[in-house]
């Protein structure tokens, strides 16, 4: 709200404008008192509530700094938890203080029809000398244009390094609005940047109005504790330091560098920093590429492909942690440049707690080869690997990498094998890979009431994960179930049939349900602890795939007759002589080989399993799978039992012996059938049945068949972070029973 102001504005009005072939230059300058500098208000308001003291209160004084532990950063944060009205009130009893200049300048570049967004520059330092170096300004304008950005900048005393009232900003920005002739100046997303003191701008203003930040950046800041803001941690954050910059050292090394992780392990902040040798205070030519990178990565994974500020206020993106990246901290025993490992959320195997959380896997190279080398390598997109892996993830120099396809562009080949069936090509959505760029396909469902744009509840997502030989389009059957039960739904394509190397479980396929996921929680109120993962067969094998990579996202997962062991079961299908085999030779780069071994296991469930011992997990297998069917019970029950290994459960394993006489005799050991309870919900009798800690298998009297009813039924009790709930229902399970209530 504009804050009223009895002692004035009383502006000293500057206003010049020009329009230069449509690009769009404005400036204004007022006459603004101090009382709106962070300083004031940190001395008038914050130190001192009832503003009758005698200011600065040496929390920020230099001098009285000394050197404190990492852990003060906590106890001296500014939390800022101030109301206007307080504001108003130490205003009228300290009064508003000298007046001094304040410089604003909007630039809007030539061909923008609609602003989809604006990079907000606090200009102290580097946040004014980035518009005079030729080839720092020619880097910003390009990135602006590229994603129809305008820049907004402030100089002066009373803003640069940090003002109070927040809706300061918003009034010039609704001023500017005006005067442009864009009025989406108004509602569009903002990015922050602030250099040393400027930190108490681009740190400070996303901790209350992040619902209009997409992302931020404190360039050398000269005073960390005002970056400890726990109202900013779901904004994403980059905080960048010069190892030879005397601030870094002030009031210790071991403070400033603590900030990020502590805010990593203490709020799951989505931030990370960066430690750049051989500079001081000042950014340099090298490390503006890599403060686009960050801009323009987190652009393209919170603002809506969509979003018109035109029609008022943009919902951003909720960025789900585990569909992004880990990286090591930078060690300052060691200094200097340092090849720092990075890896995808769930299989990071440093400290999760504290590690830089980085947005996706392009961003992550850049982040790895700008603390490697001191600079990125490109900032142009590139063509997808020929034949990605999972054991080798693209090059670093990959594209800008958007979660959600931008609205329209020329759609790339979607799968060279199988072209998908038109009529579902029509029914589905498009979502760019934040690995590789390219488009793909899924089927997309929302409860019209879980809107983003409306308020309620959010709801559940059910990720439906297609067959072996299948695609995206076998979502289409799972729609009405989901309209029934009032659930999101989403059947991702993850690069179609498992016939070629960018399918079967690399780092592609996985990316593509991860980014199905975060397209999902864009255009949906997901409810963050229900999002549940169904497949069967190669969906089955898949939705394993995904409970070892991304085992904090899921609530729930069911798998149904899933391939676990791929090298096996190519030996199974030749010796079967179906297809299989030869696609898992085209998958795999040929057959199971000491040259192949390590892509068979990198893509086999099995070997993996340990990551997914704490999530909610249900098994189920045919008895007759491998003889009516193409995948033998051996698998299911072998993963079952690594399961019950990584719990400490070993005792609930089944014997290899029983395993073996269930593949070859179809039935149930002798020793085995008393582990068995009827369970009212299935339609297929259960044969056999055991749980071992999160984990449970069914075997079923069937071959290679799945019950969709009845996983939604078991899925819809489980929650995120919770036991496994095993309890039966009462009554054969249907759409409507399966509703979580």
């Amino acid at each position: 709200m504009k804050i009223p102001r009895p002692f004035g504005v009383a502006l000293l009005f500057a206003f010049s404008a020009a329009v230069q072939a449509a690009e769009i230059n404005l400036s204004e300058t007022l006459q603004l008192p101090e009382c709106h500098s962070i300083g004031w208000v940190s001395a008038w308001i914050k130190a001192d509530p009832t503003a009758k003291g005698s200011g600065w209160n040496g929390v920020i004084d230099e001098a009285k700094w000394g050197t404190p532990s990492p852990d003060q950063i906590v106890a001296r944060n500014w939390d800022w938890k101030i109301t206007e009205a307080q504001w108003a009130a130490a205003v009228q009893l300290r009064g508003e203080g000298k007046r001094q200049d304040v410089k604003f300048d909007l630039w809007i570049p030539d061909g923008v029809e609609v602003v989809k967004g604006i990079i907000v520059l606090s200009a102290h330092g580097s946040g004014e000398t980035v518009f005079i170096n030729k080839a720092q300004s020619a880097m910003l304008k390009a990135v602006a244009r590229e994603l129809n950005l305008a820049t907004f900048k402030f100089l002066g005393d009373p803003m640069q390094r940090g003002f109070w009232p927040k809706s300061l900003l918003y009034e010039r920005l609704n001023d500017f609005a005006k005067k442009s002739g864009h009025p989406e100046l108004q509602h569009a997303p903002l990015f922050l940047y602030g250099h040393s003191n400027g930190t108490g701008f681009s740190a400070v203003f996303p901790s209350t109005e992040g619902h209009r930040v997409w992302g931020w950046i404190s360039m050398r800041p000269g005073i960390t504790f005002q970056v400890y803001q726990p109202g900013a941690a779901q904004i994403p954050g980059l905080v960048i330091f010069g190892e030879d910059d005397a601030f870094l050292t002030r009031p210790s090394r071991e403070e400033n560098l603590a900030v990020v992780p502590l805010m990593r392990k203490q709020h799951s902040a989505l931030w990370n920093f960066a430690v750049e040798p051989k500079t001081g205070h000042g950014p340099g030519d090298h490390t503006w590429p890599f403060v686009f990178s960050f801009l323009r990565h987190t652009f393209n994974a919170r603002v809506p492909a969509d979003a018109d500020p035109q029609k008022g206020p943009v919902k951003l993106n909720t960025i789900i942690p585990e569909s992004g990246f880990l990286g090591q901290n930078w060690d300052p025993a060691q200094g200097g440049y340092q090849n720092l490992q990075t890896a995808p959320y769930s299989t990071f195997n440093g400290d999760k707690s504290t590690a830089s959380w980085l947005v996706n896997a392009a961003y992550a190279a850049d982040w790895q080869a700008f603390q490697r080398d001191g600079k990125i390598t490109s900032t142009v997109p590139q063509k997808a690997a020929s034949n990605p892996s999972v054991t080798e993830p693209p090059a670093p120099a990959t594209p800008p990498a958007p979660a959600i396809a931008p609205a329209s562009h020329t759609p790339p080949k979607l799968r060279p094998s199988t072209e998908p069936p038109a009529e579902a090509a029509k029914q589905a959505v498009r979502i760019q890979s934040s690995k590789d760029s390219t488009e793909q396909l899924a089927i997309w469902h929302r409860p019209e009431s879980a809107s983003p744009e409306l308020q309620g509840d959010a709801v559940h997502l059910l990720v439906f994960l297609h067959s072996w030989s299948g695609g995206f389009e076998q979502g289409l059957s799972f729609v009405s179930l989901a309209k029934k039960m009032g659930w999101a739904f989403i059947a991702p394509d993850f690069r179609g049939p498992n016939n070629r190397p960018e399918a079967c479980a690399s780092e592609l396929a996985s990316q593509d349900v991860l980014d199905a996921v975060q397209y999902a929680t864009a255009h949906a109120r997901i409810d963050p602890n229900r999002i549940y993962l169904y497949g069967n067969s190669g969906g089955g094998h898949m939705a394993l795939v995904m409970a070892t990579r991304a085992p904090d996202l899921w609530a729930g997962v069911s798998s149904w007759v899933p391939i676990s062991d791929l090298a096996a079961w190519h030996a199974e299908s030749t010796d079967r002589k179906n297809n299989y085999a030869k696609m898992l030779e085209k998958s795999c780069g040929g057959p199971p080989s000491s040259e192949t071994e390590k892509e068979y296991r990198a893509r086999s469930p099995l070997f993996h399993l340990a990551a997914a011992k704490s999530i909610p997990l249900d098994l189920n297998t045919g008895i007759h799978d491998g003889h009516t069917g193409s995948v033998p019970v051996s698998h299911s029950l072998h993963a079952f039992n690594a399961l019950a290994d990584a719990s400490s459960n070993s005792a609930r394993k089944i014997g290899e012996a029983d395993i073996t006489s269930m593949v070859r005799e179809q039935r149930i050991p002798t020793g085995l059938a008393s582990d068995h309870l009827p369970d009212p919900e299935r339609q297929r009798a259960v044969l056999f049945r055991r749980v071992a800690g999160q984990a449970r298998i069914s075997v079923f009297d069937g071959g290679h068949d799945s019950e969709g009813a009845a996983a939604i039924s078991w899925l819809a009790r489980q929650r995120r972070g919770q036991p496994a709930n095993f309890t039966l229902g009462t009554a054969p399970a249907s759409a409507a029973e399966a509703v979580a209530k």
